[in-house]
């Protein structure tokens, strides 16, 4: 059975969910597949008991590589990061108690050049990925770096480093974000994942905060493909690390909508005082006209009377 969850407002940033169980030690055969969808860009940590769940790969659709969710599995997720989104199993069994939250994150994005099928047929690709790319930025807890996805064209996996469980401020997960733009940018990371996995064709990190109001523009490091460092400078930075102006920009935008409604306003009276004096001078006309009839009449109606 699957439900799909939805908010009258914003998703929680952390919910927990159990089912309700129809006897006391539950029965893991009743499970549901929950849906539920987030509208930020951050990563989606599923926890069982404190455990983080890592989620099954996403793949090409159609692939056959495309390995399902194992509803027996208490935890057991999709996680698609390309929409925010994530499907996960709740089963009846009793120890089945399940953390949802959002977590601050870095967006990592490789692109090898090796075919999808050598991947499939590695386990150990991916866990060398991971471990590599630990080793690379000192991280210690191995279960913060998750692999997401994997796609053809050679081979492109789609990663993500969060914060640490119980973090209580973001400076951690800046500093990765910081250090991985830095070996993108001197050609470290390229180097590694050479030797370890395939040769890299391109790659690309983006820093989403989960509150990014309450960070300043080096917490929104991204690096483009060819390892060129775009940090912003001085302005805002939306959910998914794009750029956008900030200050100035939105003062001119809102003096050029005043500038627009007075114009607009202007142009509207004098279009009404245009009528009203059109109006008044074909009333004084028509009030001309009616007494010039009047004076017509009574010089005639004299005329009548003297002839008589």
């Amino acid at each position: 059975m699957t439900y799909n969850m939805t908010f009258a407002s914003k998703p929680p940033e952390k919910l927990q969910i159990q089912l309700q169980k129809r006897s006391p030690n539950g029965n893991n055969s009743n499970y549901v597949i929950v849906k539920l969808k987030y509208p930020l860009p951050n990563s989606i940590r599923i926890t069982k008991n404190g455990t983080i769940i890592k989620p099954v790969l996403v793949t090409d659709p159609g692939s056959g590589a495309q390995q399902a969710l194992n509803v027996s599995n208490c935890g057991d997720n999709y996680y698609f990061y390309t929409n925010y989104s994530i499907h996960f199993v709740v089963t009846e069994a009793a120890d089945c108690l399940l953390t949802v939250e959002l977590v601050d994150s870095i967006q990592l994005t490789t692109h090898f050049s090796m075919n999808i099928s050598d991947f499939y047929k590695n386990s150990s690709i991916g866990t060398t990925f991971i471990d590599r790319l630990c080793a690379l930025l000192n991280i210690i807890d191995t279960s913060r770096v998750k692999i997401v996805g994997v796609f053809s064209g050679s081979t492109l996996v789609a990663g993500t480093i969060e914060s640490s469980p119980g973090a209580t401020n973001t400076q951690d997960i800046q500093n990765i974000s910081i250090l991985l733009n830095t070996k993108i940018g001197s050609g470290d990371f390229a180097s590694v994942m050479t030797k370890y996995i395939a040769p890299v064709l391109s790659q690309s990190a983006v820093y989403n905060p989960l509150n990014p109001d309450s960070n300043n523009s080096t917490d929104n490091n991204s690096t483009n493909n060819n390892g060129t460092n775009n940090n912003g400078t001085n302005n805002g930075t939306n959910n998914n690390g794009t750029v956008i102006p900030s200050g100035s920009g939105s003062n001119q935008m809102s003096a050029g909508v005043i500038v627009g409604i007075v114009a607009g306003v202007v142009v509207l009276v004098g279009t009404i005082l245009t009528i009203v004096v059109v109006i008044r001078k074909q009333q004084l006309l028509t009030q001309l006209a009616s007494g010039e009839e009047m004076i017509e009449t009574k010089q005639g109606s004299a005329t009548q009377l003297a002839r008589k």
